[in-house]
């Protein structure tokens, strides 16, 4: 029975399985390498390296690739520069504190030399840190796109004529979609372009046609995080049974964090525990933000115990993401004090904190005991609160 319907599970040999298979790299990976830190980044290119000859990607990941660099490129010298306003704003803030009139004129005065002598060297430091950091990459001179690039000369795969593309990406809406048949069914709700949309789904059709025309197994690598390409940490049956019906050889699909933990028997390369913990902890982010982004989608019945689905317990407040914290501003802020206070007493159950910094995390707010909420420029620093009663 078992040959009728065909799947294959995890090679016995994995080190083997490694060194003999057609690599292929997801976009995830590739712009991934920018968000690593220097150290991290060189010990990741290492292994690339070691396997070379074994690297291919689909040209949907090319395409996805130039895309994004730009954006992806630039965001670590964003979060600096979103540092240095930062702490220009907070100084500003203290400034303001005092009013603009000429009431307290000479106490306004006294704080603002106080914040400039502490605010301003912070900021030149903070750029001087940024001018120092060497996991930021020039974008003039992109040493990390230059060696993807000479990586992967000659290892991509063509290109699809636009008829077949559109032909696949009617396949794509119309039958694969509504019916959840991975991979990329999940992008559909949130990329409302559906050549956009099916972009996994066009490239896995190009890993098919390149396992159909070439006789090796193949191995996937992407810091994906979605349940329309993993089962826990498996590839889904689907796609291993879609695979092997058009090549003989098997397949396999793995977190770039976990080809580099197999690197050093499979490969005789070294791999820092620093490195492989780096990009186990980017990709842990990307779970959290898909899985912010899936609450946030489900538009019509959202309650805050929503929240606790989509984000683990002891979440760190300062660790939300911000299109999170922005829903929590305007559920706070739409809710009844009384059931405000409820709110607040669970998420700090939930996540480890106060309810006064969840407030002000929330937009900045300050929770009064009556729970009412108001800004917090207009209110003094108040305590948190007690246990919940019994009633609660």
């Amino acid at each position: 029975m078992r040959e009728r319907f065909p799947t294959r599970g995890e090679p016995d040999d994995v080190a083997a399985f490694v060194r003999g298979a057609t690599i292929v790299l997801d976009t995830s990976v590739l712009l991934g390498l920018y968000r690593l830190s220097a150290p991290a980044r060189a010990g990741a290119f290492q292994v690339l390296e070691r396997v070379e000859s074994q690297l291919w990607i689909p040209h949907q990941v090319g395409e996805e690739f130039y895309r994004n660099v730009d954006t992806v490129r630039g965001e670590l010298q964003a979060a600096y520069a979103k540092a240095a306003k930062e702490l220009r704003r907070g100084a500003e803030n203290a400034k303001a504190a005092f009013g603009a009139s000429d009431r307290w004129k000479e106490s306004r005065k006294a704080v603002a030399d106080l914040v400039e002598a502490v605010i301003a060297p912070l900021i030149v430091q903070v750029s001087e840190v940024a001018d120092g950091d060497a996991a930021v990459v020039d974008p003039v001179d992109d040493d990390v796109q230059a060696k993807i690039e000479r990586l992967l000369a000659g290892r991509i795969g063509p290109a699809l004529p636009p008829r077949e593309v559109r032909a696949r990406v009617e396949e794509f809406t119309t039958w694969r979609v509504p019916n959840q048949i991975p991979p990329g069914y999940m992008d559909a709700a949130s990329k409302s372009a559906p050549l956009r949309a099916a972009g996994d789904y066009l490239l896995w059709t190009q890993v098919l046609d390149h396992a159909s025309a070439v006789a090796a197994p193949m191995l996937l690598l992407t810091n994906d995080v979605k349940r329309d390409w993993f089962t826990d940490t498996r590839p889904r049956p689907e796609l291993l049974a879609e695979f092997a019906a058009h090549s003989a050889h098997p397949y396999w699909q793995m977190h770039f964090d976990a080809f580099l933990n197999v690197a050093p028997s499979a490969l005789h390369v070294p791999v820092d525990r620093a490195t492989i913990e780096e990009v186990a902890g980017d990709r842990a982010e990307d779970e959290l933000l898909r899985r912010t982004d899936e609450f946030l989608l489900r538009v019509g019945n959202i309650e805050i115990a929503d929240l606790f689905a989509a984000v683990a317990p002891g979440t760190a407040i300062g660790d939300l993401p911000p299109a999170l914290r922005r829903w929590l501003t305007t559920t706070l802020l739409n809710a009844d004090p009384a059931v405000r206070v409820k709110y607040l007493r669970d998420l700090r159950a939930h996540l480890g904190s106060g309810p006064w910094d969840i407030a002000k995390a929330a937009g900045e707010y300050v929770l009064l005991p009556e729970g009412t909420l108001r800004p917090e420029d207009q209110q003094p620093a108040l305590g948190d609160f007690g246990a919940p009663t019994a009633t609660e």
